[in-house]
């Protein structure tokens, strides 16, 4: 049996010991109402563990005196039900100095298309985009997980699937760390593949003949107001008399959201983004309004 509800029972417990007993009793804000409604708030991190603690378990747990031992132990937790909780508590607690040294272990930029695939290691994998400690960090994750959006964005872009958190983490980790360059240049094209393929996907079923495979060379990006419109799959209300919802791909909305807000990229960007957004009929715009999301 697992030894990993027993490991995330202890970092539970170690970091009760770790909290602060004074107690913050202050109204939040209408900004920090909004970002718990879109679940846009930033990280905050646990309380970190002593290095002593956090030294103990990185050599009884992970056995970071063997190399090859410690990858396998980090990539069987992170692909494991319990280990996967194990990590995703372990990551927010380990402090600055001795991240460094469980980040490679996972090999989560080597390996992060089988991350993605795992519907468990996937959301280890979102846990380490949202922890990263230092902009090297964070510009290695991204140049590895921007190549796996141009090329391969159905990982990371069908409907339904694990990758659409993936996604999430990496846009809010580009605007945490102001990089957003690679990611605004990545989407469209990662868009414009998927409707390539889609388009592909429905010749073949009309025709029996052989599949189409898309170069990559030939990919044309698509236009903002097709990402827009893509990540948000606006359906509005069935009818204006209706009491029905309007609705919104949730994570495609908040992949928006910090688009909006990343104001490290240029005003010309910015300036297309709000245009696409603008681009629905007025009645949808209102719709959006009143919407939750």
């Amino acid at each position: 049996p697992s030894s990993s509800p027993t490991l995330t029972l202890l970092l539970r417990i170690l970091s009760q010991d770790c909290t602060p007993t004074t107690l913050t009793t202050t109204t939040p804000t209408a900004e920090a109402m909004v970002h718990r409604k879109l679940n846009t708030h930033p990280f905050s991190p646990l309380p970190s563990l002593p290095p002593r603690i956090t030294s103990f378990l990185l050599t009884s747990v992970f056995s970071t005196d063997n190399p090859t031992q410690a990858r396998a132990t980090t990539y069987h937790l992170s692909g494991e039900r319990y280990g996967s909780h194990f990590m995703e508590r372990l990551l927010p607690m380990i402090p600055d100095v001795l991240y460094g040294e469980i980040l490679p272990l996972g090999n989560y930029w080597g390996q992060s298309e089988e991350y993605v695939r795992d519907t468990i290691g996937n959301y280890v994998l979102q846990t380490v985009l949202s922890t990263l400690r230092t902009k090297e960090q964070a510009v290695q994750a991204m140049e590895c997980l921007e190549t796996l959006l141009k090329t391969k964005p159905e990982l990371l872009m069908e409907k339904g699937k694990g990758g659409w958190g993936v996604l999430l983490r990496m846009v809010e980790c580009a605007r945490k760390w102001e990089i957003g360059e690679g990611i605004v240049e990545a989407l469209p094209l990662a868009i414009g593949r998927m409707k390539l393929n889609q388009a592909a996907t429905n010749e073949n079923e009309n025709d029996e003949g052989e599949s189409s495979i898309i170069p990559a060379t030939k990919v044309k990006p698509a236009s903002w107001t097709e990402c827009v419109h893509f990540l948000l799959c606006y359906q509005p209300p069935a009818s204006e008399a209706s009491t029905q919802y309007i609705t919104l791909h949730p994570n495609g909305a908040r992949i928006l959201h910090h688009l909006l807000n990343c104001c490290h990229t240029s005003n010309h960007f910015q300036k297309r983004l709000v245009k696409a957004v603008l681009s629905y009929d007025t009645s949808d715009l209102i719709h959006m309004a009143k919407d939750g999301t």
